[in-house]
């Protein structure tokens, strides 16, 4: 038989955590755009060919290479999904609709671990 032997609730850090990544994402998301190898290539063509006929606009994940085959496929469409995300999860978090709980079970007569060994 288990025994819960502690459990501890760790929303604000995930919070934090979140925060940070969001931070760092948007921040280094330009070096992002000109370092990443082709994701969807057929897609950059796809709009390459939108573009040429002066159907939309040039995206900015195209503005550092002339053609669509050195696009790194990730465009603002991809980067705002990505911040929505990590906003989304920081504010459940931090207002404590979601959680990351911890649980610490032990079976019963056990006395090999102290409280002091579970908690470290």
């Amino acid at each position: 038989m288990l025994m819960l032997e502690s459990a501890a609730n760790f929303p604000d850090h995930y919070a934090r955590t979140l925060r940070v990544w969001r931070e760092r994402f948007l921040k280094g998301y330009d070096k992002v755009l000109t370092t990443a190898a082709p994701k969807n290539p057929q897609l950059i063509l796809q709009e390459q060919e939108l573009l040429n006929a002066g159907e939309m606009e040039k995206p900015k994940y195209m503005n550092t290479y002339d053609d669509a085959d050195n696009c790194t496929g990730y465009n603002d469409i991809f980067r705002r999904k990505w911040e929505y995300y990590f906003a989304y999860c920081e504010g459940a978090f931090a207002t404590r609709t979601l959680g990351c709980t911890q649980l610490v079970f032990t079976r019963t007569y056990n006395e090999e671990l102290s409280n002091a060994e579970l908690l470290a």
